[in-house]
């Protein structure tokens, strides 16, 4: 943009998409009769006597698709003063001007042209020539500068009129399409890569963000003595990472440990847990991709249930991978499933979901670049079309985590993380969607930020409800709709002529 605004007006404006701007003169051409001769224009004529004209006085040699002139209908009707043609002409090769010459050099031209008589095989006509509103941006100022403005424009009257947007028609529509075009062969390209990545290996997505995999564990600490003295967490966080590297080799980063007491211990009942938190093992090159899964069972066996001894305090922890991270326990969840209830499923049925729903990830990622903040619907569809054939498509802020968290949750701040509904072509498509999803975070190219999101299945039946409440709308409209002669009908009565003691009269 920057570079574009240094750019006279003799020199090519590059855009984006591999569109550009030349410089070109347009004129438009208008064609009266100058004698009393009633023989018919010959176009063809008028273009070569044009040709040869421009050639001889300005040494400049206009191909013929650039002179379009047309003749109007129903000459023979027209008065005499009335115009016999019109057309436009296009001056494309500017590059021998210079920038401060070229508005006086355009102002040369058309005084040369208008006016000037033609003889085509003894038939004389007039040209007149000007230079179209459209590429006369000083005239088109005078123009916004004199508009009274008032009525429905949007302008105030009498003020002065600033306005800030401009019309533009008469582009090839494909040119605007081409761009969407490539992006589609590229998500197409993508999607057909991604289906063949493991689950060890990163999924390159669209808009610089990937799904790189990790394993995400939930933690729940129980008291194992007598003792009430609070939990130390940093204590808690040294042990742990101290037994991930000496049982696992793993060395895990303090940022990818979260441990939170719960509020009002003294008030809890011994069973109760005195803190819970979250542990993500991201470095999982070493394993093969056949491997992983017995590779987490393994890990989660051997933390699960094991003791802590913190300042001569004993503490019991318990660990579990999360549903959401587990493609087979929500497949046996879904298998199960009753539906029925305002779900929009059916009871009984054995239950093939097709919507997935994610929460927890920035919305500033599924934005349009320098535009906005909110998340776009084309943005969003654009990269998870890569991960199955869309159906149907939700995205909004999302506030719920907060109101959805237990009362110790954490606060939220509205409007930086959205809540996505992607609803996949059938089955299929959405069971090969989430468990790429399962078990991985997203990243964005150049951020050091992972969204450990939170993936589940729609058990609610968003979109199927949403189509049921409009037809019940469409219904009830329509109900009222027929209901309304009827109701007018039943006080007609009153007023005929057979019920005459239904008039009144004051005496």
């Amino acid at each position: 943009m920057n570079r574009n605004q240094s750019v006279d007006s003799t020199e090519t404006l590059e855009l984006d998409s591999g569109l550009s701007l030349v410089p070109r003169l347009k004129l438009n051409l208008t064609v009266h009769r100058s004698d009393a001769s009633v023989k018919p224009l010959d176009e063809w004529q008028l273009k070569t006597s044009l040709i040869d004209f421009l050639k001889a006085s300005f040494s400049i040699a206009v191909p013929e698709d650039d002179l379009h002139v047309r003749k109007l209908k129903d000459v023979k009707k027209r008065k005499r003063e009335d115009p016999v043609a019109c057309g436009r002409l296009f001056i494309r090769e500017l590059g021998f001007l210079s920038s401060g010459k070229i508005e006086q050099w355009k102002k040369m031209v058309v005084a040369k042209m208008d006016g000037i008589e033609l003889s085509l095989v003894g038939v004389r006509f007039k040209l007149s020539v000007e230079i179209p509103q459209s590429d006369n941006f000083e005239a088109m100022k005078k123009e916004w500068e004199a508009f009274d403005g008032g009525g429905d424009t949007g302008y105030s009257r009498g003020r002065k009129q600033e306005p800030d947007t401009i019309v533009l028609r008469g582009v090839p529509s494909r040119w605007f399409a081409e761009t969407r075009t490539r992006r589609d062969e590229t998500t197409t390209a993508a999607m057909n890569r991604n289906q063949s990545v493991d689950s060890t290996e990163t999924l390159e997505l669209d808009s610089g963000l990937s799904l790189v995999p990790r394993l995400k564990l939930n933690l729940t600490v129980h008291r194992s003595d007598a003792s009430v003295k609070p939990l130390d967490e940093w204590q808690l966080k040294t042990s742990l990472i101290d037994f991930l590297k000496a049982s696992f080799s793993i060395a895990v980063p303090e940022d990818d440990l979260h441990v939170r007491k719960l509020k009002d211990v003294k008030k809890r009942k011994r069973e109760d847990p005195v803190a819970c938190g979250r542990l993500f093992i991201r470095e999982l090159g070493f394993l093969s991709s056949g491997k992983i899964e017995q590779w987490k069972k393994m890990v989660v066996a051997k933390m699960d249930g094991i003791e802590l001894s913190l300042v001569g305090v004993r503490f019991k922890l318990s660990v579990e991978i999360p549903q959401s991270d587990n493609f087979e326990a929500m497949k046996k969840e879904w298998e199960a499933f009753d539906g029925g209830g305002d779900t929009g499923y059916s009871r009984g049925r054995k239950q093939e979901p097709d919507t997935i729903v994610l929460r927890g990830v920035p919305s500033r990622w599924f934005a349009e670049t320098r535009v906005s903040s909110k998340p776009s619907m084309l943005v969003t569809h654009t990269i998870f079309a890569t991960l199955g054939k869309i159906r149907n498509l939700d995205v909004a802020e999302d506030d719920g985590i907060g109101k959805d968290a237990d009362e110790d949750g954490e606060d939220i701040v509205p409007g930086l993380q959205c809540k996505i509904v992607v609803r996949f072509e059938d089955h299929r498509e959405f069971s090969k969607a989430l468990k790429m999803l399962c078990g991985r975070s997203l990243q964005k190219q150049g951020s050091r930020l992972k969204a450990d999101y939170d993936v589940s299945w729609d058990k609610d039946g968003i979109f199927r409800n949403a189509r049921s409440q409009n037809e019940e709308t469409l219904k009830v409209a329509s109900y009222n709709y027929r209901s309304e002669p009827a109701r007018y009908q039943s006080h007609a009565p009153r007023f005929s002529q057979n019920n005459t003691h239904s008039k009144r009269f004051k005496v």
